[in-house]
């Protein structure tokens, strides 16, 4: 079983609305390359995607530069304390923050499984047990979604538009292994009077049923 749920943008007003509540006002475009980004769209969505995952509790920095060891962004992902309450005993080390780095590939093609192989040897000179989000603009080949689904690594395969929020978010066995009360579920709001499903992420408590990961927000960090 994969636990994958994709929103489609429904109005351009929506949209509108939602980028003019983000921090980072700039438009986001990819480069003239076939399928690579230029140097500033690639740090401007990395700022994006990280604006963008700050608001479903990941405290994420920027890294790049030659010692990033792979990644564009990492961090921690602040968690429910009982989040972990059905780990394994190989589990037992895991932080009560998850360890978490994130890839972002502001391409305009889907990505295809040589993504997550390179996402998955990043993660192998990490820490034992850090997630990899893989996030990008144009979604994922179903190749790509096959191979992420057979890793031995908690992946997260991400879909954040260039102009506002999460499309779809898909996770593999992997993570739900590590993290089995969290689960994707969906809500709906009314922007510009108009009804439209959003993607959340929901944690099952033992004490307080389900609810949503997104919804107590971490005061926002704006660079400049």
């Amino acid at each position: 079983r994969c636990d994958t749920l994709a929103v489609r943008p429904r109005v351009h007003s929506a949209l509108k609305t939602i980028k003019q509540r983000k921090c980072y006002s700039h438009t986001l475009t990819t480069g003239p390359g076939v399928n690579e980004p230029t140097v500033v769209s690639g740090t401007r969505y990395e700022e994006h995607v990280q604006a963008v995952l700050h608001r479903y509790m990941f405290d994420l920095d920027r890294v790049g530069g030659a010692n990033d060891k792979g990644a564009d962004l990492a961090g921690s992902w602040h968690l429910p304390s009982d989040a972990y309450e059905n780990r394994t005993d190989n589990q037992s080390s895991l932080d009560k923050n998850t360890r978490v780095m994130v890839q972002c590939k502001n391409y305009k093609k889907k990505l295809g499984p040589v993504h997550v192989r390179e996402i998955e040897g990043a993660l192998g000179g990490r820490a034992q047990k850090t997630v990899g989000l893989l996030v990008t603009p144009k979604g994922f080949s179903p190749m790509c979604i096959s191979r992420s689904d057979s890793s031995a690594y908690p992946l997260a395969l991400i879909v954040v538009s260039e102009l506002h929020d999460i499309v779809s978010i898909h996770t593999n066995a992997s993570l739900r292994t590590l993290l089995p009360t969290i689960t994707i579920g969906t809500k709906h709001e009314v922007i510009d009077h108009t009804r439209v499903r959003i993607p959340v992420i929901l944690h099952r408590s033992r004490e307080n049923g389900m609810v949503t990961i997104k919804g107590k927000y971490l005061p926002q960090r704006c660079d400049g």
